[in-house]
C-alpha cells in the first residue's frame, strides 16, 4: 500500500525526510535508495516491476534492484512519532504505528466499501448505506409471509418492479389468505351471523377487486401518457445538451468530464483503448486550437502504475494569426470532488521543443506528465465519484 495520509498541520511539524518521495505520503514501511532518498515499500516496489529504466523521481538517478534496503532507522524514528488522524472529523491522536490499524479499524470518518455495491461511504455512514439505501443489497417481498415465493434474490433496486408486476397477484395472495382465515370465527360467533358476514365480506371484496381493476387500468394508462412525456422531454433536454457540448471552450480553460472510469480504464489495462482525446478548446476566440490526452493506465515510465497526462498543441484556423513557438504556462488538474483538495502539476511550454512549434499535422507530438497521478492514490481524495473523473486545462 502507498503512504499514509496525515493532516496539514503534522506534515507541517515533523522532518520532511519522512515523506516518501514517490507517493509524497508519509512514509510506510521506508526503504532507501541508492541515492539515499526515502520511499515506501510498495511505491519503490512498483517504481522497480514497471519502470524501464527504473529511476528515482526525485533526482532522476538509475535505480538498482539489489542496492534498495529497508531503513530500519528511519522507521525507528517514525514509531515515535504523535499524529492525529487527517479523516473528516475524527480527533483520535496517537502513535505512527496505532494509525493504520485505527483506521483500518474503527476510524468513523474512514472510507469502508460496500459488501453489495462495492461503493465507498464513511465508516459512520455504510451501516444506514447497506441496510436502507443500497440498491444492490438484498431485499425481501413484504408479501412473503402470505406466498409470494419469488424465485431468485432480489436486489433492493429490483423490489419496485417485482411489486409492480406482482400487484394483482399480491392482491389475490391477501384474499385467499383472508378467505382461510375467516371460517375459523364460526367457532366463536352463531352460524347465522357468521354466514351474513361471510356474505358481506365477499360482496365487499369483489366490489373492492373490481374498483381497483378499474383504477389499475386508469393508473397504467395515466402513467404510459406520463412516461411519453418525459421521454419527450429528456430528448429535447439532450439535444440542448449536445449543442451546448458541441461549443468549445474558448478562455484557455478545459473542463473535461470523463465518465465510466472503471471501464475505461479495463480498457486501457486490456489495450483496447490505451488513450483518451479530450474535446478541443481554444486559448481564445482566435487563439491557439488545443487538447488534452490522458493515458488510464499510463504510458512510458507510468505504465502499469499512473495516470499520464499530456497537453497537445493542434492545428487550428488562426494558426497563422498567432505567435510561434507556443509559449505558455500549462496547468493540469485532476479534482478532487470532496473537498477541493485538487492534484496539481504546471509547467512552462519549452520552446525549442517540436511539441510547440506551429504544427504541420492535425496535431503536435503531447507534453506532460507520464507521472502525472499514482493510480494507487486516486482513492485517497474524492477524484472518482459516481464512476466519473474531471480533468482541468488552464492555459495562460
Amino acid at each position: 500500500m502507498p503512504g499514509t495520509k496525515i493532516t496539514d498541520e503534522d506534515r507541517q511539524s515533523i522532518d520532511a525526510k519522512f515523506i516518501c518521495t514517490s507517493c509524497n505520503l508519509l512514509l510506510y514501511i521506508p526503504f532507501q535508495t541508492e541515492c539515499g532518498h526515502l520511499m515506501c515499500q510498495s511505491c519503490i516496489e512498483n517504481l522497480l516491476k514497471s519502470l524501464r529504466p527504473n529511476i528515482c523521481p526525485e533526482d532522476g538517478k538509475e535505480l538498482n534492484e539489489e542496492k534498495v534496503f529497508p531503513d530500519v532507522f528511519t522507521r525507528r524514528q517514525l514509531s515515535g512519532l504523535r499524529l492525529q488522524c487527517a479523516n473528516p472529523g475524527c480527533s483520535w491522536r496517537g502513535a505512527y504505528e496505532q494509525l493504520e490499524e485505527h483506521v483500518r479499524t474503527s476510524c468513523e470518518g474512514a472510507p469502508v466499501t460496500c459488501k453489495y455495491c462495492k461503493e465507498d461511504f464513511l465508516r459512520k455512514d455504510i451501516e444506514k448505506h447497506e441496510r436502507h439505501d443500497c440498491n444492490e443489497a438484498p431485499a425481501t417481498c413484504e408479501y412473503e409471509p402470505v406466498g409470494c415465493n419469488q424465485d431468485k434474490t432480489l436486489k433492493r433496486k429490483e423490489l419496485r418492479q417485482h411489486l409492480n408486476d406482482g400487484l394483482i397477484e399480491h392482491g389475490r395472495l391477501l384474499l385467499h389468505n383472508m378467505l382461510v382465515f375467516f371460517p375459523q370465527l364460526k367457532h366463536f360467533i352463531t352460524r347465522l351471523d357468521f354466514t351474513a358476514i361471510i356474505n358481506k365480506l365477499r360482496d365487499d371484496i369483489t366490489e373492492i377487486r373490481v374498483s381497483l381493476t378499474d383504477k389499475f387500468v386508469m393508473v397504467v394508462g395515466k402513467f404510459n401518457g406520463l412516461q411519453a412525456r418525459i421521454e419527450g422531454i429528456e430528448g429535447r433536454l439532450e439535444s440542448q445538451r449536445d449543442v451546448q457540448e458541441a461549443i468549445p471552450s474558448q478562455n484557455g480553460i478545459l473542463l473535461w468530464k470523463i465518465e465510466d472510469f472503471q471501464r475505461k480504464r479495463q480498457d486501457a489495462i486490456n489495450e483496447v483503448k490505451t488513450a483518451l482525446y479530450s474535446p478541443l478548446f481554444y486559448s481564445a476566440q482566435f487563439g491557439f486550437k488545443m487538447c488534452a490526452k490522458i493515458y488510464m493506465n499510463g504510458e512510458g515510465f507510468g505504465k502499469g502504475s499512473h495516470l499520464s497526462l499530456f497537453f497537445v498543441v493542434m492545428r487550428g484556423d488562426y494558426d497563422a494569426l498567432q505567435t510561434w513557438p507556443f509559449q505558455k504556462k500549462i496547468t493540469m488538474m485532476l479534482l478532487d470532488q470532496g473537498n477541493g483538495d485538487h492534484m496539481i502539476d504546471a509547467f512552462n511550454s519549452d520552446p525549442q521543443s517540436s511539441s510547440f512549434q506551429r504544427p504541420k499535422s492535425d496535431m503536435n507530438i503531447a507534453s506532460g506528465s507520464p507521472l502525472f497521478m499514482p493510480l494507487d492514490c486516486l482513492s485517497d481524495r474524492q477524484y472518482i465519484k459516481d464512476d466519473v473523473l474531471f480533468i482541468k486545462i488552464i492555459v495562460n
